[in-house]
This record gives structure tokens, C-alpha cells and sequence, in this order.
């Protein structure tokens, strides 16, 4: 339990200068109060569609239902069609992918907090649904051991994090480094 701790004040705190995404992502994770489901922040999608290269990142974004949640701040009115582009290549590499957005730049508070309750009710339904269809994975917190034991690559994908070098050494390569050797050369 204490490894998910450090993950949501970690990946809840990762909005730096983006108040209003920053309330609903943490409005929306508290409302949702389940310990048994992922978030990510600023999820990181890799592009290559129509010969553009890059990548996207995705506010909040539930891997276990593949919803993403998108905060419409007032830079958005002038973007739309770029908006709806970008959800078609996003779509494109994460096949299933829904999306959910909430508009907040002339909203109140109420509205925001409607709309936020919707999107908590839509993935406690699909989480639901999941349970019903025996197909719902409860979030565990894999140590990198556990995880790459029986990977045969490793990819950017790879949703897994290292406490220092030496750890990714020993996991990967299959060394036994103690972290005070790896400090000599950093």
C-alpha cells in the first residue's frame, strides 16, 4: 500500500502551472475513491501517423478501461479541429481508446464539478462491467523484478519504475551492483 501512496503524490502532483487541470484531475481521482484503479498523469502517447512524428500527453488517463481525461482550458477555443485531430491519432495508437473532456474555461465551479461526477460514474460503470465480465485487473505495484521476469523486451511502454541504477542493472542485466557502487559512475 505504501508503494501506491508514493504513486498518487507523485502522479497527482505532476501538473505544474495548470491550475484548472490540476483541480479536476485530483477532484476526479478523490471522487472516484478506489484504491483498486490506476491513474496516470500526462500519460505519454507515441505519435507516427500521416508521417508526423512525436507525441502526445494524455491529463489523466485510466489504463485499465483505456479512458483518458482531457481539461479544456481557454487555449482550446482556437483549437478545436487540432483537438479532434489529435484524439483521432491518439485513437490511432491506443486502439479503444475513449475519450473524456471537460471544459473549464467558462464553466463555475458547479458545472465543473458536474461534469467531473459524470466522468466518476462512467468509470465506476465500466469498472462494473469489468467485475461482471470477469475481465476487471485490480492496480498492483509491481516491483521491477516482478514485472520484467518474464518480458523478453523492454519497450518505452513498459509501465514500470526504478528506485536508482544499480536496480536497473540488476533487474536487467542480471548484475549484483549495490546502489554505493553505481555512484562512481554517475
Amino acid at each position: 500500500m505504501e508503494d501506491k501512496k508514493y504513486y498518487l503524490i507523485k502522479t497527482l502532483s505532476r501538473t505544474k502551472r495548470k491550475d484548472y487541470e490540476n483541480y479536476v484531475i485530483n477532484r476526479l481521482y478523490n471522487r472516484l475513491n478506489d484504491l483498486d484503479i490506476k491513474p496516470m498523469t500526462q500519460k505519454y502517447v507515441k505519435r507516427n501517423i500521416n508521417g508526423r512524428s512525436g507525441y502526445f500527453l494524455i491529463d489523466l488517463y485510466f489504463p485499465q478501461f483505456n479512458i483518458g481525461v482531457e481539461c479544456d482550458e481557454a487555449q482550446h477555443i482556437s483549437q478545436q479541429e487540432n483537438d479532434r485531430l489529435r484524439t483521432e491519432d491518439i485513437i490511432g495508437e491506443l486502439e479503444g481508446y475513449k475519450e473524456q473532456r471537460i471544459t473549464v474555461y467558462d464553466k463555475t465551479i458547479i458545472d465543473i464539478n458536474n461534469a467531473i461526477d459524470k466522468i466518476v460514474e462512467y468509470i465506476k460503470i465500466c469498472k462494473q462491467e469489468q467485475i461482471k465480465n470477469g475481465k476487471f485487473n485490480k492496480w498492483k505495484i509491481l516491483t521491477p523484478k516482478e514485472y520484467f521476469i518474464n518480458k523478453e523486451k523492454i519497450t518505452i511502454f513498459d509501465d514500470i519504475q526504478f528506485n536508482n541504477s544499480a536496480d536497473v542493472c540488476n533487474v536487467i542485466f542480471n548484475l549484483d551492483y549495490k546502489s554505493n557502487q553505481m555512484q562512481r559512475y554517475r
